[in-house]
């Protein structure tokens, strides 16, 4: 099923305002409703369609302003880090299906933690393509060594 375009909305909203008047004529002609009443119906349903357009317009507005704060976050590289250890912490996926080169750079940016002592790792493409401070190890998995 797909969400409605704009011109759907758009002939849907104008319907609403034509079924409340209907209600009311046809209140009016059965004799339910006196003139005074209709009038102060048809005022009511106007001000109801004018509220809900302004609050229509006041999500239009913030929408944009919240998928960009959206976008900034999923582009901050310490979120993608965060996520990307949450998909292979929560998903099971596999730390050889993170490229090397992500490898790397998560290995020096976790290296440069002030706690860090060492970083050993057992795949020597990240070794050789980090610093000093990670160590290759092929008999450990990547693992992290914290000071107290």
């Amino acid at each position: 099923m797909n969400l409605p375009d704009r011109s759907q909305l758009l002939a849907f909203g104008r319907h609403i305002p034509t079924f409340a008047a209907g209600v009311v004529f046809s209140a009016t002609t059965i004799g339910i409703m006196t003139s005074q009443d209709a009038a102060t119906a048809n005022t009511a349903f106007g001000q109801i369609s004018h509220g809900v357009a302004e609050i229509i317009a006041g999500f239009s507005a913030l929408v944009p302003v919240a998928m960009g704060m959206i976008a900034a976050v999923k582009a901050n590289p310490v979120a993608q880090m965060i996520m990307g250890a949450f998909a292979i912490v929560h998903k099971n996926a596999s730390v050889a299906d993170v490229p090397g080169t992500d490898q790397a750079m998560i290995m020096e940016a976790t290296a440069k933690l002030p706690k860090a002592e060492i970083v050993v790792t057992n795949d020597p493409r990240v070794a050789a393509a980090t610093g000093p401070a990670v160590v290759l190890n092929n008999d450990l998995k990547t693992t992290l060594k914290v000071s107290q």
